[in-house]
C-alpha cells in the first residue's frame, strides 16, 4: 500500500493490469489491450506525475517503452 500511495508508476501498473484482467474476462483480448490508457483516463494519475517522481530506483521496459520507477519522499496521504 505504501508503494501504491507514493509511486505514480506503480499505481499505473497496478490499475492497468487490474483493468486489463477485468476487460479480458468480460470482453476478450481486444478490449484488454486498451487497458493501458485506463489509469490516466480515469484520473488515477497524470503523465507528468509519472515523469517527475522523486528519486529513481530503477527502470522497467514494457512493450518497448522504458519507464523510470521512483518513490517520492513526501508524506503519505491520509486515507
Amino acid at each position: 500500500m505504501s508503494s501504491y500511495a507514493r509511486s505514480a508508476l506503480l499505481r499505473y501498473l497496478e490499475e492497468s493490469l487490474a483493468e486489463g484482467y477485468g476487460q479480458l474476462k468480460v470482453y476478450g483480448l481486444a478490449k484488454a489491450l486498451e487497458a493501458f490508457r485506463f489509469p490516466i483516463n480515469a484520473g488515477y494519475m497524470t503523465v507528468s506525475q509519472m515523469a517527475t517522481e522523486g528519486i529513481a530506483i530503477g527502470t522497467i521496459t514494457l512493450g518497448g517503452t522504458l519507464f523510470r520507477v521512483s518513490i517520492s519522499l513526501g508524506a503519505m496521504p491520509n486515507r
